[in-house]
């Protein structure tokens, strides 16, 4: 029988393998994986309003990992801040036509690791696998 703790360590190698092979393939672009994750999303919802906080909520990350990971997109010039269109103070996250430009190689590569984990599991697979890490990360988040 498998131990928990050895289910836990197998989830953690997986993500720390797939985000070290991510980031070799777009490192001409000087991205990370979650840097990639986070422009993913932003592109997937660039007909509604985001801001920082739903992408704390969207990832279940902290504050101040979102708000490093804003900064230095703004800096590489991926994203604007600008306030928002109903209140100021909150601030809406734009991607940059530079971003626009690059989705398309950063989803590719996406793609293609993806093909590769899930080699030979079938869809059925994936949905029990999808049902079940989903209730995990239910499990232990607050």
């Amino acid at each position: 029988m498998v131990e928990n703790h050895q289910l836990g360590r197998l989830i953690k190698m997986i993500s720390n393998n797939f985000d070290k092979l991510l980031n070799h393939r777009i490192t001409d672009i000087q991205l990370t994986s979650a840097q990639c994750d986070v422009l993913a999303y932003l592109h997937h919802h660039q007909d509604s309003e985001v801001n920082p906080v739903d992408l704390e909520r969207a990832f279940h990350m902290q504050k101040p990992t979102v708000s490093g990971i804003l900064k230095r997109l703004e800096e590489k010039q991926f994203i604007r801040m600008l306030p928002g269109s109903t209140d100021s103070r909150y601030k809406r996250i734009v991607l940059t036509a530079k971003a626009m430009e690059h989705h398309q190689m950063v989803i590719k590569n996406i793609d293609e690791l993806n093909l590769v984990m899930f080699d030979g599991i079938s869809d059925e697979e994936k949905e029990e696998l999808w049902r079940l890490l989903s209730r995990m990360l239910n499990n232990i988040t607050d």
